[in-house]
């Protein structure tokens, strides 16, 4: 059985060997984790141009850091995070258990 993200590292950027997905991508990753009932541990969002990739920490998420919220709100915010910074030009890690490092 193909991981939720072997199917998706097709359309991935990799600087350094991360993956990092477009806004729709990412959502589509996110809807799947959710549908199997994987949660999320957070969302890091870069820019990536030919020389750089920069980190952007005011359009990343950390999950972990919220133990009282349901998994349920994990996923729908999630999405909701993302769907708000589409316009943003930023690529998406979407970090879960065994998200691999290539």
């Amino acid at each position: 059985m193909e991981s939720i993200l072997g199917k998706y590292l097709i359309h991935a950027k990799k600087p350094g060997g991360v993956p990092f997905f477009s806004p729709g991508i990412a959502m589509q990753i996110i809807g799947e984790c959710k549908n199997k009932k994987i949660p999320i541990y957070g969302i890091d969002a870069v820019k990536i141009t030919d020389t750089y990739t920069q980190p952007f920490m005011e359009h990343s998420n950390d999950y972990t850091s919220f133990p009282g919220m349901c998994v349920e709100n994990v996923w729908d915010d999630a999405m909701q995070f993302i769907k708000s910074r589409e316009h943003l030009d930023l690529y998406f890690e979407v970090v879960f258990p065994d998200t691999p490092r290539l």
